[in-house]
């Protein structure tokens, strides 16, 4: 997948909505507004691990499905080791990683979605 100055794999991500930049742009917004980030770290704060696991596994498919390459790529090492049944939590270098790439991916959607130009010119 092709990255970009916004880690976001825009392209291939358009691509996947047949180049629908209206379309993306509002699922860019409803990942940003989505509480799934909060409640996968509000259950590894609790250590309530099977929910963990779960937030982890729906946070992997919806940025696999936006091409979001930089989260997807860490969350899927974080969901490994929370289905490994092994651990008591996740890596805490893993999770502070995945803090960074989620804070830098919304500031990289609010960016996207705030001028309309920076899609169409992925097309």
């Amino acid at each position: 997948m092709e990255q970009n100055p916004f880690g976001i794999s825009v392209k291939d991500g358009l691509r996947m909505l047949a180049n629908n930049a209206n379309m993306y742009a509002r699922l860019l917004k409803s990942y940003a507004a989505s509480p799934i980030y909060a409640e996968l770290m509000d259950a590894v704060e609790k250590g309530d691990m099977p929910t963990a696991a779960s937030k982890a596994h729906a946070l992997k498919g919806v940025s696999a499905n936006l091409c979001l390459t930089p989260v997807f790529e860490q969350i899927k090492l974080i969901e490994a080791q929370l289905k490994a049944g092994n651990v008591l939590a996740p890596d805490s270098a893993d999770l502070a990683t995945l803090k960074d790439l989620y804070a830098k991916t919304l500031e990289s959607i609010q960016t996207i979605v705030a001028d309309p130009t920076i899609l169409n010119a992925f097309k």
